[in-house]
């Protein structure tokens, strides 16, 4: 089976991703003309930051969605084919199945009867040997 690696999102990661971004970021463009040049800046590393984790997190999910939606069909037609193969989906042949083999029921009975006999021979020589 394939071992993924799991992306969550947790505050040290994010804070370390996000400050290697805002450096790549600031020393990309050549200095920092005002403060809201500085919070752009850091608008930006948020985003790229973010994207980062999301864009990984989608490619480990894509294939676990598949995998679900998979295996719920195949389990829905399992469960109908197999219905169907054991009869359970025609009227009558499923009613036959809650109902007792005659034969084996006349075999029952004539083994009851001979369990009868016997115990009332055990029953009888017990009581002769005392």
């Amino acid at each position: 089976m394939e071992v993924r690696q799991a992306y969550g999102l947790n505050d040290p990661d994010f804070v370390k991703l996000q400050k290697e971004t805002y450096l790549d970021i600031t020393d990309a463009s050549s200095t920092i003309d005002s403060v809201s040049d500085e919070t752009a800046f850091q608008v930006i590393s948020h985003i790229r930051t973010y994207f980062d984790f999301s864009s990984k997190r989608i490619i480990e999910v894509v294939p676990m969605i598949c995998d679900i939606f998979l295996t719920e069909k195949l389990q829905a037609r399992i469960d109908r084919d197999f219905l169907r193969a054991i009869g359970v989906l025609d009227n009558g042949k499923c009613a036959t199945y809650g109902q007792e083999d005659p034969r084996i029921r006349e075999l029952r009975q004539d083994l009851l009867r001979k369990k009868g006999i016997v115990e009332r021979a055990l029953e009888i020589t017990s009581r002769s040997i005392n």
